[in-house]
């Protein structure tokens, strides 16, 4: 929204709370959305056990996952760190493979519940967290007349989103091998 028609949306706030600047990790740690965000990182902490009972009848301690460093904050982490919101990201830790893996002992068993767990935080996260982001944004675009022609309209006023002189070495991509997870392993396999 703001890339494209930053004049519209140059001192928006996030829907819900009001007062901040809205960014993607805000979305999920608004005072407005943390509690279920929490929740939904609990129940899906279940459901990883869970499913490794239904396809590996292996019992797991919930302790067992607690043990992975940072992946349940929902809190900022440096770049070689994964947390909740990578997961939300759609980012698999490679350490928490390597846990279920440890305790599986079959690679495709491993996938298909990394993929069961990832699948039921996305469509969660969906549901309880961004329809209900994307309601609040729409009723307050309805409340100040902009409506999707306005949108779709190029930005031909003097107001345009600030360009920011970024290192690209200094963000790019820090993770090692060991971090990227399912996802490196399924691109970088040809499949």
């Amino acid at each position: 929204m703001k890339k494209r028609r930053y004049d519209l949306y140059e001192f928006s706030k996030c829907p819900l709370c009001y007062y901040c600047v809205e960014s993607f990790n805000h979305v999920f740690t608004c005072s407005k959305q943390k509690d279920i965000v929490i929740d939904i990182r609990q129940k899906s902490q279940r459901l990883l056990l869970k499913l490794m009972y239904d396809h590996a009848n292996i019992k797991v301690e919930s302790s067992y996952l607690s043990q992975l460093p940072n992946i349940w904050t929902l809190d900022y982490q440096p770049q070689d760190s994964l947390s909740f919101i990578n997961i939300i990201k759609g980012f698999v830790s490679r350490l928490l493979t390597d846990k279920i893996n440890a305790k599986v002992k079959h690679q495709e068993m491993t996938s298909l519940i990394i993929s069961n767990f990832m699948n039921y935080i996305y469509t969660d996260i969906c549901l309880r967290v961004w329809n209900v982001r994307c309601q609040a944004q729409v009723a307050i675009e309805k409340g100040l007349g902009i409506n999707n022609r306005m949108k779709k309209q190029k930005n031909i006023s003097r107001n345009k989103l600030p360009r920011l002189d970024l290192d690209r070495n200094l963000y790019s991509s820090s993770l090692t091998y060991g971090q990227l997870g399912v996802g490196y392993s399924i691109r970088s396999s040809g499949h």
